[in-house]
């Protein structure tokens, strides 16, 4: 298995074109080696893709048989410009293809804009895409919006099994039965905000606190290394102090 391992990634790029283009924070096609791939404690933050024409915009997507643990996906934002009629945007957080599994992950602002004039233009939001029977557990997806004539929704296409998900919309509850739908974001993680974003749980009194399943089979830890001593949904459990000193994921500022 390949790994990509406690990466940060404050800034990736910005793409500004009227032709068809697709951009991706972490990406691997299902050529041999791009597939069986471990995607782990790994923060995708702050990317624009802004067009006149039609692409994807993905914050992480690889090939069939990976896994995403511990991730956080936060600030991408894409826009369809222009005046083009049938130009059409779609954007997601992780894009989880078969049988792969997405375990304590944190999808959020993810944003669409529509400034172009004509219906047939708009970006469609997916905060997770499971397609082909991704197992989806103990992820959070929230703050995923878009304007005009486009539409966002937290979860889409979870395979069987999936789990323990929470979402501030009441797109979690596709399979299973301990779901969590239409979470106040406030509520859950100490930061919403965009620029200072900081996906630790909140309090004891948060939705998602001890509110997963436990993969202790598969891992132990959470995005800042810390051993998880209950299982929250989401990549950063929740700590009386927040004091981390592994990959801290608290976005538009220094470790903490």
């Amino acid at each position: 298995m390949f790994l990509i391992q406690d990466l940060k990634i404050l800034v990736i790029n910005e793409i500004t074109e009227s032709a068809d283009t697709n951009m991706y924070g972490i990406f691997s096609s299902n050529s041999t080696e791009g597939t069986n791939i471990l995607v782990k404690n790994v923060g995708i933050n702050d990317f624009t893709m802004s067009q006149g024409a039609i692409g994807y915009c993905v914050g992480m997507k690889v090939g069939n048989n990976s896994s995403y643990i511990n991730c956080v996906v936060n600030d991408i934002k894409a826009t369809i410009t222009g005046s083009n009629s049938s130009k059409v945007i779609t954007l997601y957080g992780i894009w989880a293809v078969t049988s792969s599994n997405v375990q304590n992950c944190t999808i959020a602002n993810l944003s669409g804009t529509d400034s172009n004039s004509q219906a047939s233009s708009y970006v469609t939001v997916y905060g997770l895409v499971g397609s082909g029977s991704a197992v989806v557990e103990n992820t959070l997806s929230m703050l995923n919006t878009s304007t005009g004539n486009g539409s966002a929704t937290d979860f889409v296409s979870m395979g069987s099994g999936s789990d323990y998900n929470a979402s501030e919309d009441t797109s979690s509850n596709g399979q299973g039965s301990n779901y969590v739908t239409n979470v106040t974001p406030s509520d859950e993680v100490v930061d919403t905000s965009v620029s200072t974003f900081d996906c630790h749980v909140k309090d004891t009194d948060s939705d998602i606190y001890d509110a997963g399943v436990d993969l202790g089979s598969d891992f132990t830890d959470d995005i800042d290394g810390e051993t998880r001593t209950r299982w929250d949904i989401g990549a950063d459990e929740y700590t009386e102090e927040v004091s981390d000193i592994g990959l801290a994921l608290k976005f538009g500022g220094e470790l903490k």
